[in-house]
């Protein structure tokens, strides 16, 4: 009798505990309203239970709208135990939480991801209204992943950060300014660092093993001296100085490969008309032929430690450096050598593409 008295005892104490406890589940980022000054527990957690859900209103933290804040599952716990809560019926899981700033229209962004006032090209269809464009230097000394982007995007592109900006989508800025605090980013590119457009797939290493995955995409813009056309030169004109000037632009990967050095084109010979105000690129310009075809010409022959001169016929032009199929009189074969001043060139015999050089026009110029 009295062991089924003790039985019903136990029995009746078991009924009035929980089958398991409470959980409180930390998301790893959340983004608020702007007018959410207050971080609650309901707002950074995911709450499973009566007991867990009855402190959804406990005050976590107080933030700035307009800048990232990070709290650490510690100041959870400690807002927890200062709210009464009994660790034994409620179980707390997760790491630190990213709160980030609201994306409304017209919020600041924090820090170096406030955006600078620039005036690059734009190009038809471009939409820049939600841009973020901020200097790289300016992110480069960060430790978040704005700053691993930076740094790796200059590397990629050979400038330095100084003379590279970055334009960013504006509801990037907090995912930019996530900190490392011990974490690895490992930036995929999903197209080449030298397009108008990069697109980065992003994994976030801890301990060995991915944490996060996002994506960022932006547009580069180098900084590099450009020539603009002062006035109008035809086709087939000679550049000189007073017909162009330079200044300093922003310019996307794209244009910037193909823009010509300002200082090496005085003297160079327009390939097409240049309009004034026009961008001078590298195709529009080459270098002034010092050899023209039916050019009678002096070849110096370098074999062994002697020189041998004799004359030839040019078959096509030439500027200084440049290699130009000849013809001696009288002669069908057809060599090549390289201009080395108006009206001469050289052929060195002793290599063995001099001596390869000499061919009979019957066998073809593409063989």
């Amino acid at each position: 009798m009295r062991l089924t008295s003790l039985t019903a005892a136990a029995l009746g104490l078991l009924a009035t505990l929980p089958a398991s406890a409470d959980t409180i589940r930390l998301r790893s980022s959340v983004r608020l309203d702007a007018q959410q000054t207050s971080v609650t527990l309901g707002a950074i957690a995911r709450l499973d239970g009566a007991e867990a859900a009855a402190l959804a209103s406990t005050v976590i933290a107080e933030r700035d709208p307009a800048t990232l804040l990070e709290i650490s599952v510690d100041d959870v716990k400690r807002r927890l135990d200062n709210a009464g809560v009994h660790w034994g019926r409620v179980n707390l899981s997760g790491r630190a939480i990213l709160v980030r700033p609201a994306a409304a229209a017209g919020t600041a962004a924090p820090g170096a991801m406030r955006a600078v006032a620039v005036n690059p090209p734009v190009r038809r269809g471009e939409r820049v209204s939600n841009a973020l464009e901020v200097n790289a230097a300016d992110l480069a000394a960060g430790n978040d992943l704005g700053g691993a982007i930076a740094r790796q995007t200059a590397l990629a592109l050979g400038v330095t950060p100084g003379s590279l900006r970055l334009r960013f989508e504006s509801r990037d800025a907090a995912t930019l300014e996530r900190p490392s605090h011990g974490a690895d980013f490992e930036l995929i590119p999903q197209t080449d660092y030298g397009s108008d457009r990069v697109g980065l797939q992003v994994r976030i290493w801890e301990n060995g093993r991915i944490v996060d995955r996002t994506r960022v995409s932006f547009e580069p813009l180098v900084e590099a001296p450009v020539a603009f056309m002062r006035r109008e030169v035809p086709r087939s004109g000679v550049l000189t100085a007073d017909d162009f000037g330079t200044e300093t632009r922003w310019l996307p990967p794209s244009q910037h490969a193909i823009a010509a050095t300002p200082g090496a084109i005085a003297g160079r010979v327009t390939t097409q008309r240049l309009k004034a105000g026009a961008i001078v690129r590298s195709k529009h310009v080459r270098q002034r032929a010092l050899v023209q075809r039916g050019d009678r010409v002096n070849v110096q022959c370098l074999v062994g430690g002697m020189v041998i001169r004799m004359n030839a016929e040019a078959l096509e032009d030439g500027a200084l450096g440049e290699p130009v199929e000849l013809r001696r009189p009288g002669e069908r074969s057809v060599f090549t050598a390289t201009v080395i001043a108006p009206g001469e060139l050289t052929l060195d015999l002793s290599t063995a593409s001099g001596t390869a050089a000499a061919r009979n026009p019957s066998e073809g110029r593409g063989s």
